[in-house]
Formats: C-alpha cells, sequence, structure tokens
C-alpha cells in the first residue's frame, strides 16, 4: 500500500479514535460547562384567599415564573431536540456516569482545574459558586445532556434536570450572571418556553419544559425546540451511557456507544466511509484491518507519552473488523482506568489536553 494512503489512513483513524475518546471522556465537560442551571428561588407559599391566588397567578404570567417541576425521566429530552441535526448527534446519561464509583470525585477536580485554568480574571469561579450556593450539584441534578450539531448552523444543547428542591433554574443563572458584574438577565416567556439572554455574544438559555434546559446561541434556536420531534434521528441512544452519531468529514460519519458491562465499560463503534476510501476497504479488507492495527499500536503508543497513558494499552487491543461500507472497532475498558483518565484530566496542564487533540 502507497505511504501516503497509509498516513491519510492512519490519519482518519487517529482522528476516529480521538473523536471517540472525546465522546467517551470530553462529553462529561457538558454537565460541568454547558448547563449552569439550577436555582433556588422564593417558595410561592400561597394564600386561602380566591382573590389573591388570582392575584399570584397574574403576576406570575407577568413575571414568566417558573411552573411547578414533575418527575423526569431519563430520555425525556430527546424529543425536544431538532428533528435534523447535519454534523451529527450525541447523547450522555450524565447522571449514571456521574455515579460510577470515583467518576464524581475527579470530575470535581477537573472542573476545578478548568475554572483555575481560566486566570484570576475570570469571573467563572464566582459565577459557580452563586450556582453551588443556589443548589447546583452536577451529580444529582443532571440527568442526561444532548447535542444537536448544524441546526440552523448552531449548535443547540439540552439537558434534563432532577431538581429537588430548586424553584427556578433560570433565575438561578440570573442571579449568577449580575454577581459576575453583568446585568442581571430579563427572563422572559414566549409560548410554553421560559428563556433570558446575557447579550448577544453570551447566547440563549431557555427552560422547554419545568425541568427541561437548553442552551443556544439565540432566540431563534431555542423556541421551535418545545415542538421538536427530534427522538426519531436519536434512535436508541437512551440505552447507552454515551451515543454518538458525528460527521468526521466529507465522506465519512463516526458511530459509537459506550455501554456499562459490570466492571467494565464496553466500546463500540463504527466509521463509515464513501468514495475511494470504501472502495480499498471492499477490495482487500483484511489489509484494512491489518493496517488499522499497525495504526492503532502507533496511537497507543503516542497515547502512552501523555496524561492518558494509562489507556494506550486499552487502544492497542482494539479490535477492527470490516462489515458492508463500515469499519467497526470495538474495546473494552475497565472503569477504574476511566477513573484514573479523569484523574490524570484534572491533573494535566490545559495546553496538555490542547496538544493532545490536536
Amino acid at each position: 500500500m502507497p505511504k501516503a494512503k497509509c498516513r491519510k489512513r492512519g490519519k482518519m483513524l487517529k482522528n476516529a479514535l480521538w473523536k471517540i475518546g472525546g465522546v467517551t471522556l470530553g462529553v462529561l465537560a457538558l454537565g460541568l460547562a454547558g448547563c449552569e442551571d439550577k436555582q433556588a428561588a422564593p417558595t410561592t407559599a400561597g394564600t386561602d384567599k380566591p382573590a389573591a391566588t388570582a392575584k399570584q397567578k397574574t403576576t406570575a404570567a407577568k413575571k414568566a415564573e417558573a411552573p411547578k417541576p414533575a418527575g423526569y425521566k431519563t430520555g425525556d429530552i430527546l424529543k425536544y431536540l431538532p428533528a435534523e441535526c447535519p454534523d451529527g448527534r450525541l447523547y450522555a446519561r450524565l447522571g449514571d456516569i456521574y455515579g460510577l464509583k470515583g467518576v464524581a470525585g475527579e470530575l470535581g477536580t477537573l472542573q476545578e482545574t478548568m475554572v483555575a485554568s481560566l486566570g484570576p480574571e475570570s469571573k467563572a469561579k464566582d459565577i459557580l459558586k452563586v450556582l453551588q450556593d443556589g443548589g447546583f450539584d452536577p451529580v444529582k441534578t443532571i440527568a442526561d445532556t444532548a447535542m444537536c450539531m448544524g441546526a440552523n448552523e448552531e449548535p443547540v444543547v439540552v439537558a434534563g434536570l432532577n431538581l429537588g428542591k430548586i424553584k427556578d433554574p433560570l433565575e438561578l443563572i440570573a442571579t449568577a450572571v449580575e454577581k459576575s458584574g453583568k446585568p442581571k438577565p430579563k427572563i422572559e416567556k414566549e409560548g410554553e418556553i421560559r428563556w433570558m439572554s446575557a447579550g448577544e455574544k453570551d447566547g440563549v438559555i431557555a427552560m422547554l419544559a419545568p425541568n427541561v434546559i437548553a442552551v443556544a446561541k439565540s432566540k431563534a434556536a431555542v423556541v421551535p425546540l418545545s415542538k421538536a420531534a427530534g427522538a426519531a434521528g436519536f434512535k436508541d441512544a437512551a440505552k447507552s451511557l454515551i451515543w454518538a452519531s458525528i460527521k468526521a468529514g466529507k465522506a465519512t460519519t463516526v458511530d459509537a456507544k459506550l455501554t456499562d458491562k459490570g466492571d467494565n465499560l464496553d466500546i463500540w463503534a463504527a466509521i463509515g466511509m464513501d468514495g475511494p476510501g470504501l472502495d480499498e476497504m471492499k477490495k482487500n479488507p483484511d489489509a484494512f484491518v491489518k493496517q488499522m492495527e499497525q495504526e492503532a499500536a502507533k496511537i497507543g503508543d503516542e497515547m502512552a507519552k501523555t496524561p492518558f497513558k494509562m489507556l494506550a494499552e486499552r487502544v492497542k487491543a482494539a479490535k477492527f473488523a470490516v462489515e458492508g461500507d463500515k469499519a467497526i472497532i470495538t474495546a473494552s475498558v475497565p472503569k477504574t482506568e476511566l477513573v484514573a483518565a479523569l484523574k490524570a484530566a484534572g491533573q494535566a496542564k490545559p495546553e496538555e489536553l490542547m496538544g493532545m487533540m490536536r
């Protein structure tokens, strides 16, 4: 096989494996960054007087106060996603991932590292404190999250929340924004959606339901969500800890699943190709698999030099196969090694993590 083609194929595999790695580890950041969403709003203790009750309802309508939250069922957020996601879809049962032994603690450390890396001039630490004081706890509050990439040329992130005693997530976020030195955002309502924006560059945060929150770049991207029927595109995503179907290039797609198998986490991924790459793979599938195994070994050697060296042997042990127009990758990672990887990420320098993704 010509060296140029080998290098191209190796680069494709490396990008695909990093993409899968990002799905496995990086998606956890969605629970830390994309959902600043909890609040302890004043309780609305009602009065027995009919006139007062009517007045309360009028006031609530004017101020777009939060409706009473109901219990949340994992997977419910999928129906709020757009039907079309041209660049891909991502779903994660964050609550269950946080629940894995040791994960929550290491994610807490990683969160502190990420916030500290922003520097003393950043208001992230102040904002995080307001959220935490208001009752925001990723381990208990974020049940699951999903992302639609490319909808209206804007990514949309939606999260399902177990609110507990938190009455109004938007009010808490508005308070956090105010504490950061900016004007407190106004909470508005349109149809069934309550939303707020801290400015054109800061995007929009909206409550699609009492326990479903969305983050996007503009109001135009979130308003249609309450009527969207996007669950079909996510298929059986809610059955996996992490599920992804993303576009990795003009002629390449990556589908991936992370499932809980007791002591281990099983990874399944399918790289779908088209064009010359597909023709070569079909012509000589055994040679293709051998080349992928060699490239995986090289990637494992590179990973051994990074903070995630404990995963190097798992990459080398990955299994490859050709099924129709797809290259199938399977691997298994002990949960203890996932925790170790998160610990390494929390101790790594930001430039180290960014360098690995190049």
